[in-house]
């Protein structure tokens, strides 16, 4: 689905449209992790497609960020603050993406980046298959009875 707003929430075909009329739903979780109560803000990204953009990110949470193709998510993260934090803590020759500020640095102590590289010759290995990541993600699928036809066999094993 492509178009407007408007568009989107009209196509009943759209799950996207579906989530954000209201017509499907995700519950909130009873219990989450309480965090820290601190965060990391990053203030006036304005690198590639960010235009002027605070962010605030929880830390001692799980986090994800989200947004359509092209947003700046990757810009964000990898960019700006990964290579501020870098910085900061290993080279400060390092130049990260165009912002203002990046506030919170105090609360954290160092910066890994693991991307989805591969390691060695095998395009297949990356660091989640070397540290054995996709096993957890299986066990975890397996315990809980979760069940996603089009990701899981009829044994249970998951294809990744």
């Amino acid at each position: 689905m492509q178009g407007t707003l408007k568009d989107v929430l009209a196509c009943k075909e759209s799950p996207t449209g579906q989530y954000l009329s209201g017509l499907r739903s995700i519950a909130v979780p009873k219990k989450r992790r309480a965090g820290t109560g601190k965060s990391l803000r990053i203030r006036g990204a304005r690198e590639n497609n960010l235009k002027n953009v605070d962010v605030a990110i929880p830390l001692g949470k799980m986090v994800a960020i989200t947004g359509a193709s092209g947003s700046g998510k990757s810009t964000l993260i990898n960019q700006i603050l990964y290579k501020a934090l870098w910085k900061r803590f290993v080279d400060t020759r390092t130049l990260p993406g165009e912002h203002d500020a990046v506030e919170g640095v105090e609360h954290v102590h160092k910066v890994v980046s693991i991307d989805q590289s591969p390691i060695g010759r095998n395009s297949r290995s990356n660091p989640a298959t070397y540290i054995g990541f996709y096993d957890n993600i299986r066990d975890l699928l397996r315990t809980r009875r979760f069940r996603w036809s089009a990701a899981t066999k009829p044994d249970g094993s998951v294809s990744t």
